[in-house]
């Protein structure tokens, strides 16, 4: 394979560099005359198409496992054994053969990533049982040339390098997008060390010979058979989570075989009852709206949830390994891609929404004359949101490793496993950002640990907004203003930014999340402005606005929210090179006019200034979604994940690829209407029983979550 790359790249330069050689123009067959047989030199054409079939056909297999001493002597032995049953075209071994990597076409189109057939190499077994086929998929990169000649094909092979990586950045968060992906079925009782060794034995020849270097990484997950034994704990897991199944569908029959009264049941009895489907799918689709609803919320909450969608799903299609992703690496590059590089900025409008939905809660008790009981205030919201996390973790760890294979599963989905299964207690506690963004189990749950931070402190602002108003409104505004001047200076002294630009890094991904993106002291901003606008919403009766004053506040918010979704679509260009300044404007201000804009139509709805839009985002149906959102949030990368692992072979890119297909997102929605009947809405219900007793009135939803 990697000879076949190397002499591709040679061989192109140097048939450049003949046909430069020779004025001699070219001789079409209508033109054609014995003098011009005078020019053509048939030996060296013979010798250059001896040349080429020497190339492609003089060794079999690509690598060969029996020539390095450092091989261990199992994988040397089964290696030899199957090259002698090659000769003699013994089925199983021409499988084995069959399903590695071959040399495409369209490489100078990106087509370089090949999986090879994952399924025929797992599948093959010699007829004693002896040996049985391994399917592994190393990883290289081709080193960039000294020679200019070659520098357009490097360019291409790479597709423009769209986003770049080495082989040790870790591939299960964000694609290895300039590395490529070759598969090579070899026996199960070679390790990955040992193809490693032979596939950098079989290239030292070529990168002395022609000059161009190939650093190569077969990591142990990337190499999968039929044989690999599951794990206790996944199968305790996995029975713990059906368990939780078959509980709810027993539940149901008894609620819907006795007809218990479907409401009014407290205690044990009410307990069990709330994860009964009859009950739960009722609550879910109800349109009945809470006294101190916000109708307007539920419409920017879906707004902001499908953009959110489909910033992540153009991240996790660039691990499909197009035919044409040359082509699609230019398509990627155009300004209207910058919507699905900007996914940052959706999720600072749930942090707004919910510093705004948890101080108009407060307010309103404290309006009416109650007490907030905080420590009640925190178990409750416990109570709501952790079930749902908790099943999401269960289900990522336990479950979703045994539900598929591929070329890529153990990457994407067993990497996130093992994470899970170590490190989830960390999501459980909220704390999962302070220790690497890489080390998350589920890493976009980051926004569930931020937004849960930000609502402890929450008593604070309370207490200043309430005890000082107007100057507790300005301390406020004065951290809002810090929280933004650091973001400014780390993302300038770093040279980090939160928009994904074209030739990014994924180091920088990472250390953009890691210094910044996760951390609730930088994205303390919006929040803040949440809480103000929450707190006016419910301490102002009446707020008096002229017709004026209200187009040009239409006006103004359209221009800011056209400058935070158009304004770095320059960002996107194939010769864009990043600058500290652009990422550090960005990530300081982009979330601000992101979210004046949506707080501009909440203050008018609110106070009954009403347009078509603030109607609009007020339909009655946006509410199933609002109680859908949280699950829906939490299910997307495991859904994104299943489809990337189980992706087997090259597709073709075309522009609808960029966005969920119909089924995808019939697929999402009825994950997340499982997930909420199972650990949401019961949950939401056990919690109104046990705190009964207390007169907590809250909102329907006094987090909001993507």
């Amino acid at each position: 394979m990697f000879t076949y790359i190397l002499i591709c790249i040679v061989v192109i330069a140097n048939f450049q560099l003949l046909s430069g050689a020779n004025d001699t123009p070219i001789v079409f067959k209508d033109q054609w005359n014995k003098q011009d047989e005078s020019f053509i030199d048939f030996d060296e054409i013979q010798n250059i198409t001896d040349y080429f079939q020497t190339l492609q056909f003089g060794t079999l297999p690509l690598i060969n496992l029996t020539t390095s001493s450092q091989i261990t002597p199992k994988c040397r032995l089964h290696t030899a054994q199957y090259l002698r049953s090659i000769k003699n075209l013994a089925f199983w071994a021409v499988q084995m053969y069959d399903s590695s990597a071959k040399l495409p076409s369209g490489i100078l189109n990106g087509n370089l990533n090949q999986f090879g057939d994952f399924d025929e190499c797992i599948n093959s077994r010699s007829d004693d049982n002896e040996i049985i086929g391994q399917y592994c998929l190393a990883n290289f990169q081709i080193v960039e040339p000294t020679s200019k000649n070659l520098s357009k094909f490097y360019n291409l092979l790479n597709s423009h390098f769209a986003f770049r990586n080495t082989l040790e950045n870790p591939g299960h968060l964000a694609p290895r997008f300039s590395s490529i992906n070759w598969a090579i079925c070899v026996p199960a009782s070679c390790t990955h060390e040992d193809v490693e060794i032979a596939f950098k034995e079989a290239i030292k020849p070529l990168e002395e010979k022609f000059g161009i270097s190939l650093q190569i990484k077969v990591f142990e997950e990337m190499c999968q058979n039929a044989d690999q034994s599951i794990s206790l704990s996944l199968i305790i897991g996995s029975i713990l989570f059906a368990t939780i199944i078959v509980f709810t569908i027993i539940i149901t029959v008894v609620d819907f075989y006795y007809d218990f009264p479907s409401n009014n049941l407290d205690g044990l009895e009410g307990i069990l009852f709330a994860f009964s489907l009859r009950r739960t799918t009722k609550s879910l689709f109800s349109l009945k709206r809470t006294p101190d609803d916000i109708p307007s919320v539920h419409g920017l909450r879906f707004f902001n949830a499908i953009l959110l969608l489909c910033a992540h799903y153009g991240l996790n299609v660039l691990f499909v390994p197009y035919m044409n992703r040359t082509f699609m690496a230019e398509m990627i590059g155009q300004p209207w891609t910058v919507v699905a590089r900007t996914a940052a900025m959706y999720t600072d409008a749930f942090l707004m929404f919910s510093g705004m939905l948890t101080i108009y809660s407060y307010c309103g008790q404290i309006n009416s004359g109650k007490k907030i009981n905080f420590f009640k205030e925190y178990m409750s919201r416990m109570i709501r949101i952790i079930p749902p996390l908790a099943g999401v973790i269960l289900f990522c760890g336990f479950v979703q490793p045994l539900l598929g294979s591929g070329p890529l599963w153990s990457l994407v989905i067993g990497n996130n496993a093992e994470v899970c299964r170590n490190y989830g207690w960390r999501n459980l506690l909220f704390i999962q950002s302070y220790f690497g963004f890489e080390n998350m189990c589920a890493a976009h749950t980051h926004h569930v640990g931020t937004d849960t931070q930000l609502f402890f402190a929450t008593p604070i602002f309370l207490w200043l907004l309430w005890k000082w108003q107007t100057f507790g409104i300005i301390i406020l505004t004065i951290l809002a203003t810090l929280s933004t001047i650091l973001r400014y200076y780390v993302a300038y002294s770093r040279g980090l930014t939160n928009y994904i630009y074209f030739g990014m890094h994924i180091e920088k991904m990472f250390d953009t999340a890691d210094y910044m993106y996760i951390l609730p002291t930088h994205r303390v901003t919006v929040y803040i402005i949440g809480v103000i606008l929450g707190f006016i919403l419910r301490n102002l009766k009446r707020v008096e606005l002229t017709s004026l004053q209200v187009k040009v506040g239409n006006i103004v918010a359209f221009i800011l929210f056209g400058v935070a979704l158009i304004a770095p679509s320059f960002i996107t260009n194939i010769s864009y090179e990043f600058q500290p300044i652009h990422g550090a404007w960005y990530v300081a201000f982009t979330p601000i006019l992101w979210c004046l804009p949506s707080a501009w139509v909440i203050f008018t709805q609110h106070f009954k200034y009403p347009n078509g839009l603030t109607k609009f985002l007020s339909w009655r149906g946006f509410i199933i979604f609002t109680r859908l959102s949280y699950a829906f949030y939490l299910v997307q990368f495991p859904m994104y994940f299943h489809n990337v692992g189980t992706v087997r072979n090259s597709a073709y890119f075309h522009i609808f690829k960029l966005v969920p297909s119909i089924e995808d997102f019939i697929l999402l929605s009825g994950c997340s209407i499982i997930l909420t009947l199972l650990f949401d809405t019961p949950f939401q219900t056990i919690r109104r029983i046990y705190f009964k007793k207390y007169e907590i009135k809250t909102l329907l939803l006094p987090v909001s979550m993507p």
